[in-house]
């Protein structure tokens, strides 16, 4: 099966189109550096250096979504594919295979060539930020002399400093002894954000959208009827679950089981949907 090749494109010069696609991406980013930052020779250097760290960041930090993006691309590339197959059978012409085949790998790649891309951006106002931050002036302190103390003075110093100390334990030790925190889920973003919701030993929460089963109700664009269980015990600490269908992840990262309860150490973050209808809760 052989690729049309374009009537304006010699063949004997196919090996350089990755090389005219890479220099149209740099020529791209060199002109966002120089719009954002002005004509500015050694900062231009400096984002379009660092720029692309920033966006393979951003991009390591959302590989679940740009994966399954991806995933959703190769299903429909791979459809298109099928059908150029059939096509190219039925009619006795290769070409629809081939631009079939070269459909699929545009879909597959599409996401994971741009996914980087918003990350480079915000790595770009970030340098563009800082270098503001570096250039403005800062004020000057002046260093404070050191008043004179005479022995006398210092020495009953030293002295009503022990009072102190002696009168401070005394008053901590007559003081009755404060009850432990209760165990609470503090929601950092997202519907609730700010609010603190307290949790008794053997309580179990569900979160979700349905209120007749969540005793945390999120909006319905935010999460499923039913989207996790976490609950509280004094011995093994916090716990949690996640509902079949449904995906939760730790720390933005790992996905909470939704075959067993598994330990959430305190300070781990959940974090549900993303973007405007993110919502996060700390365990505490």
């Amino acid at each position: 099966m052989s690729l049309i090749v374009p009537h304006w494109i010699p063949s004997n010069l196919w090996w350089a189109l990755p090389l005219l696609a890479a220099a149209l991406g740099a020529g791209i980013l060199v002109a966002l550096v120089v719009i954002t930052n002005g004509f500015n020779i050694p900062l231009v250097l400096f984002a379009l250096v660092l720029g692309p760290i920033y966006g393979f960041g951003y991009a390591f930090a959302n590989w679940h979504y740009i994966i399954k993006k991806t995933k959703q691309g190769a299903v429909e590339g791979a459809a298109v594919f099928g059908i150029g197959l059939l096509l190219s059978r039925l009619t006795r012409n290769s070409s629809y295979g081939a631009w079939g085949w070269v459909y699929f790998l545009i879909r597959v790649a599409w996401n994971l060539g741009m996914g980087w891309i918003p990350g480079v951006w915000y790595g770009i106002q970030a340098i563009r930020a800082e270098a503001r931050q570096q250039a403005a002036p800062r004020p000057r302190s002046e260093p404070a002399g050191r008043a004179h103390v005479s022995p006398q003075a210092a020495q009953e110093q030293q002295a009503l400093n022990r009072q102190r100390i002696e009168t401070l334990k005394s008053a901590m030790a007559a003081q009755p002894a404060q009850p432990a925190a209760m165990p609470n889920l503090a929601c950092v973003a997202g519907a609730f954000s700010g609010a603190s919701f307290p949790v008794q030993p053997g309580e179990t929460l569900c979160l979700g959208s349905d209120p007749a089963h969540c005793q945390i109700v999120l909006p319905g664009t935010a999460a499923a009827a039913r989207q996790c269980l976490l609950q509280y015990d004094s011995v093994r600490g916090w716990q949690g679950r996640g509902l079949p269908g449904t995906v939760t992840y730790i720390n933005g990262v790992q996905p909470l089981d939704t075959e067993a309860f598994q330990p959430l150490p305190a300070g781990t973050l959940l974090c549900i949907n993303q973007g405007r209808n993110s919502q996060r809760f700390r365990i505490q």
